[in-house]
């Protein structure tokens, strides 16, 4: 009997939602930004359709927005694979769970706990403003997603591929801080890949996305908070703050100082103490490519994407 040896695929949700933006006051999210004539969403829309291991795509943000937008734009290939929009619900861990459960039919809250192939189904996500991912970039980070060792998910991206879109001989580019870790400088991207009903803290994972970006001192103060809930050890304490140190000693140019702490944060301890506060087995996905992580976060972001938008996109594909 002939077996299928083709790649498992997924079904993915990019999340279009959140508040009004104050740098997009006129528009539903800053997702709706548009750069080169369409939605960030739909940028990132555009990839997953293109994308191999993608089959089945869920839009969740709000819901007429959205679909007014899709129906906008004539040159999305929507025929490619199905493409559901789901309205957003109260925060992105929430909107999430919501397409993770729209796509298991036939589901009822509840069942998961007598079905141990339920336990089981993931679900890939996306952030809906990172207009520079492509096909190959997603189907990167799922391709080096181990299911049988791991529940969620978590792509990084190299420093070193992240200076490529640097500000160089006269173009204005885009600098983001980087977390240190002893196997090297890497940021946190928008790639996720989660099985949710064995992440047992949810909640948690919400506010330690919210957490994510380091560079503000209020956020290592409620992550630490966060990390002192779930009984860490000595040591992991200590990796944890050598890379807060490091964070700050890089930005006020304490370069040897900031490698050397640097190199006392192994990722293994690190994702051990995100395993405590989540309740989960987790890892970190690295992938090369780059645009997965170059966000519009800030008022002073979306003009660089749009005249760099082709130059961005010819780096990768190189």
């Amino acid at each position: 009997m002939a077996t299928d040896n083709s790649p498992k695929k997924f079904d993915a949700a990019i999340m279009a939602g959140g508040p009004i933006a104050p740098f997009a006051r006129n528009l539903p999210n800053k997702t709706f930004i548009k750069i080169r004539g369409r939605c960030l969403f739909a940028h990132v829309l555009n990839a997953l359709l293109n994308a191999r291991r993608i089959q089945r795509i869920y839009v969740v943000g709000p819901r007429q927005a959205v679909e007014k937008e899709l129906a906008a734009d004539t040159a999305l290939p929507l025929s490619l694979k199905p493409v559901t929009v789901i309205s957003e619900s109260r925060n992105l861990i929430d909107n999430m769970f919501n397409a993770f459960t729209a796509s298991i039919q036939g589901y009822h809250a509840g069942e998961e706990i007598n079905n141990a192939a339920l336990l089981e189904q993931s679900i890939f996500g996306v952030a809906g403003d990172c207009p520079l991912i492509l096909p190959e970039e997603v189907d990167q980070f799922l391709d080096r997603c181990d299911l049988s060792r791991y529940d969620y998910f978590v792509g990084m991206t190299p420093e070193e591929t992240l200076q490529r879109f640097y500000a160089h001989h006269g173009h204005r580019g885009i600098k983001l801080i980087s977390t240190p870790f002893a196997e090297g400088l890497l940021r946190v991207n928008n790639l996720h890949l989660a099985k949710p009903f064995k992440i047992a803290h949810r909640n948690e994972l919400h506010e330690m996305y919210q957490l994510r970006h380091l560079r503000k001192a209020g956020n290592i103060v409620k992550l630490g908070y966060a990390l002192s809930k779930r009984g860490l050890t000595a040591e992991e304490w200590r990796v944890w703050a050598r890379m807060f140190i490091a964070i700050k000693a890089r930005r006020m140019g304490f370069t040897r100082l900031a490698e050397s702490l640097r190199r006392g944060a192994p990722m293994g301890t690190v994702t051990g103490a995100v395993d405590k506060i989540l309740g989960t087995r987790s890892t970190i996905v690295v992938t090369t490519y780059g645009g997965a992580a170059l966000d519009v976060d800030r008022p002073s972001n979306a003009p660089l994407f749009e005249i760099n938008f082709d130059e961005w996109i010819k780096i990768q594909n190189a």
